[in-house]
């Protein structure tokens, strides 16, 4: 299992940079979209994609996944890092092996939407059924909280 970040996943992940998302945008009550791309290249069963770092009081309302035919079999989870039961909080075992353009939540999961975040962590997918190759956006939608 390896970690893998999409371009905004990757500036953030910068020591250097630190948090150049939520640093950049500070103004409250205003909606966010983050698109975030990667191209995956026979990414592995269980590999995690660090989509973009989110902070305590942002609100995840929904989005999309735009993604090329990943591979046979691929599917991923969509979530995040903020507490027990969030790796598949806005989707599940999603199909990829054909391209497509997922919203989320899912049909099931619309309950877990809008979802407060309770402490700084990372919105993420995780890959399972097969070997991924091929580019994949996630536009993510983000009610930001007070600084």
């Amino acid at each position: 299992m390896a970690d893998l970040y999409t371009d905004v996943g990757t500036i953030q992940n910068a020591p250097h940079v630190g948090d150049a998302f939520n640093s950049a945008q500070r103004a409250a009550g205003k909606v966010r979209a983050v698109t975030a791309v990667i191209t995956l290249d026979a990414a592995s069963i269980a590999d995690v994609i660090k989509i973009c770092k989110l902070r305590k009081g942002d609100e995840v309302i929904g989005g999309w996944v735009t993604n090329a035919a990943l591979g046979a079999s691929t599917t991923l989870n969509l979530g995040d890092t903020d507490g027990s039961g969030s790796a598949t909080r806005y989707l599940d075992a999603t199909a990829t092996s054909s391209a497509a353009r997922t919203e989320f939540p899912a049909a099931g999961k619309t309950a877990n939407v809008p979802y407060t975040i309770t402490g700084a962590c990372w919105l993420q997918a995780v890959l399972a059924g097969g070997a991924a190759s091929g580019k994949v956006i996630y536009t993510v939608l983000i009610a930001r909280a007070a600084a």
